[in-house]
């Protein structure tokens, strides 16, 4: 396989959205204040929100004015989901924001110690190109000590390239991060720490394909095959519960769950059916061996590195095996 090419936009499955009258029926107003806080929280949207937004286009307008979007609805109408959406982006990019080094008994934990003894990440980046160093450096600045640790130890090795026409991956082949640069900042750095971790992967003799790994993702799925009564009732209920959380958002999480389920017909469904964009990569993809652990080991990598507590959390929850082992490979590297 001549690259890993994680292309989580150029492959990624696009479920489209059915109609719902059900949802369509449902007036509510913004208040006066969520109307002011959402202009505010959103005035910078990057590519990924606006592509999840227009999937809305029954209920929404999207109108670009001066680099600034901004979302009208139409006859006052909100869907529970697309309700869930704003909120998801709107805690997710405030999240981005604040330094929290102690996840709730961790997203893995960071003890006080280590908050007070923050580690410095100057010069790790220096790969990065220099008109998106600051917004690389403002979400790794804010990662648990963890990611930072590995962060420093790979900084003489990080290479960085800028490519045209095609989507963002990492090389496996000449060993580089690879960056689509006709996006923003906000998606460049979701994207980039995403990259990275198939960049930590890969320096440490591909890690994800270890025994260990491979075992704790085989462990979890034992709950959740699909051949037993028990197994089908369990993934019913982590499906139902996943897209009625603001968990199903996540990028990163949909393409675990394409990994771990190989694009279950419930899942998928139940996305469209919440007019949730779904993102992962086809069977054919995760039929090559390695892609599954490789994927997950990435997207495990982002979220803890940007701080998504929900997600890190979920992971916890519904794969206590895989999320433990991944935290204990970073936490030995």
């Amino acid at each position: 396989m001549g690259t890993r090419k994680s292309e989580r936009f150029e492959n990624h499955m696009d479920v489209s959205v059915p109609e719902t009258q059900g949802d369509a029926t449902i007036q509510e107003e913004f208040s006066e204040e969520t109307s002011d806080l959402f202009e505010v929280r959103l005035s910078n949207l990057d590519k990924l929100k606006e592509i999840e937004l227009s999937k809305f286009g029954n209920d929404l307008d999207l109108v670009d004015k001066s680099d600034k979007m901004n979302l009208e609805p139409k006859n006052n109408i909100q869907t529970p989901s697309i309700k869930r959406m704003i909120n998801a982006h709107l805690g997710r990019y405030e999240e981005q924001n604040k330094i929290n080094y102690n996840f709730d008994n961790n997203c893995e934990e960071t003890s006080a110690d280590q908050h007070d003894l923050d580690i410095n990440i100057d010069g790790a980046f220096d790969a990065v190109p220099d008109d998106r160093k600051e917004t690389v450096y403002d979400l790794f600045k804010k990662s648990p000590n963890e990611v930072k640790s590995v962060v420093n130890m790979l900084k003489d090795k990080l290479s960085v390239e800028k490519v045209i026409d095609d989507d963002s991956y990492y090389d496996l082949l000449d060993k580089k991060i690879k960056m689509e640069d006709n996006i923003d900042d906000s998606e460049y750095a979701e994207i980039f720490s995403h990259e990275y971790g198939h960049f930590v992967d890969n320096q440490f003799n591909d890690i994800s394909n270890s025994e260990q790994f491979v075992a704790s993702i085989k462990n979890d799925l034992k709950k959740y095959d699909s051949n037993t009564k028990d197994g089908l009732s369990n993934l019913n209920d982590l499906i139902d519960n996943l897209v009625k959380s603001d968990v199903a958002f996540d990028m990163a999480i949909s393409d675990n769950m394409s990994a771990l389920f190989k694009n279950d017909s419930k899942l998928m469904e139940s996305y469209s059916k919440e007019g949730i964009a779904y993102y992962g990569h086809d069977n054919d993809y995760w039929n090559i061996s390695g892609n599954c652990e490789a994927e997950i080991f990435a997207n495990n990598f982002s979220m803890l590195a940007q701080g998504n507590n929900e997600s890190c959390e979920f992971m916890k929850k519904y794969f206590p095996n895989t999320w433990e082992k991944f935290n204990e490979i970073l936490k030995e590297m």
